[in-house]
């Protein structure tokens, strides 16, 4: 099964736990897939100086088939 994790960043002052369930919530309803939710603190999250790269697909599949690729 493939997995989805979403790393977020957190404000400081907010309820981690309401906003982790409110996320996992939507992403599921609107996705269909139940998310793995990593927050992180405010400020934590490298910033992208170029074109953001918002898609990494880490499956093995994804990265055999490119090695083939490449060969």
């Amino acid at each position: 099964m493939d997995d989805l994790l979403v790393r977020a960043e957190i404000a400081t002052g907010c309820d981690a736990l309401a906003l982790e369930r409110e996320m996992r919530e939507r992403l599921q309803a609107r996705l269909g897939v139940r998310p793995r939710l990593e927050l992180v603190a405010q400020g934590t999250l490298p910033r992208t100086e170029f074109k953001a790269k918002r898609v990494i697909d880490d499956r093995d599949l994804y990265r055999q088939g490119i090695s083939r690729e490449l060969t």
